[in-house]
């Protein structure tokens, strides 16, 4: 913004003015001549605004996208933020990754060369012990990931690759593809030193820990796709509903969900007594009849009525109605 002159200021110009004390020839001379920007040809910028923007909006719903998938497969509030979009050489970028780490060097058909998804084990360890069943912590020292835990890993970047695929379905449909998986950065050359890459930041939440990952996409990978990332581009592949999510991608991530369903065979009661005498060929008679279809249960609620049956060597229950939203259980 340019500077804003005070009253004194206008007064001793107009009076250096008037006394020829000020040359307009010579601020007339200075204004025509051309300004000069400086360019670092180390740091060139191959990547416009525009195309920046793009990306961190597309990487946005990216983030959303993985959120949900990893609260849905890990059982526990994860959250995934982009908080920077930038354009750097691939030296730079390496120099900027601790050792030891997980870099997962993955293709992009039909777009040509590789790219680089960095998971440190600052997140790697807390992801894999929720896996394992226990609360999602890292280990004391910070230590290279074993061979078993790599393979751990490997499905988790299958899934991270699902939701990048998705994301950017409306710009190019790519397919993912893992071709290698590097502990030590210096080993991860995809590109030339100088080469510019486009690198993605991402900060991981899951319970009490926090971590960075991030993305790495070299321009030679997004050059012939370069005129497709602007927003009007991408907002026009798009259909949004009010909160801003994609519907259909929405629903392909609903629809991986897990949730549990029960087969309920019926209630009865009985007194402490009784329970604590029970012995191995007892008999416990409920309120349900033998011909009576039971209530499969949904989460919390009784969606469908069944028969119980067998399928091979094990339980089932064959569908035979659809319980309303508002009907109660038969046999409740």
């Amino acid at each position: 913004m340019p500077d804003v002159l005070s009253q004194e200021e206008i007064d001793e110009l107009l009076n250096a003015i008037s006394s020829g004390n000020l040359d307009m020839t010579e601020i007339e001379r200075e204004e025509s001549n051309k300004k000069i920007k400086l360019y670092d040809f180390k740091r060139p910028n191959k990547f416009s605004k525009d195309q920046l923007r793009t990306l961190q909006v597309l990487h946005e719903n990216f983030a959303r996208l993985l959120s949900s998938n990893f609260t849905a497969q890990l059982r526990t509030i994860v959250k995934f933020k982009i908080v920077s979009v930038d354009q750097l050489p691939y030296e730079e970028y390496m120099r900027s990754i601790p050792n030891p780490n997980m870099l997962t060097i993955f293709s992009l058909t039909p777009l040509k060369g590789n790219s680089i998804l960095e998971i440190p084990p600052a997140v790697a360890f807390p992801i894999i012990d929720r896996l394992m069943g226990g609360p999602g912590v890292p280990p004391e020292v910070t230590r290279p990931l074993s061979e078993i835990e790599q393979v751990i890993m490997g499905r988790v970047v299958l899934r991270v690759l699902d939701s990048l695929q998705d994301a950017w379905k409306n710009v190019v449909d790519f397919r993912p593809k893992v071709e290698a998986v590097e502990v030590n950065p210096m080993l991860a050359q995809i590109v030339a030193p100088n080469e510019v890459v486009v690198v993605i930041s991402a900060l991981v939440k899951l319970g009490d820990c926090e971590g960075m990952i991030s993305l790495c996409l070299p321009f030679l990978v997004l050059e012939p796709k370069l005129s497709q990332l602007t927003l009007h581009h991408w907002f026009s592949g798009v259909t949004m509903n009010k909160d801003g999510f994609e519907a259909e991608t929405l629903r392909h991530q609903v629809s991986k969900v897990a949730i549990p369903v029960s087969a309920r065979f019926g209630d009865t009661k009985i007194s402490i007594g009784d329970l604590l005498g029970l012995r191995v060929g007892d008999v416990i008679q409920t309120d349900t009849k033998v011909k009576q279809d039971i209530n499969l249960v949904v989460g919390k609620k009784t969606k469908f009525f069944g028969q119980l049956g067998t399928a091979g060597n094990n339980l089932a229950v064959q569908i035979n109605a659809y319980a309303g939203e508002g009907d109660e259980d038969r046999n409740g």
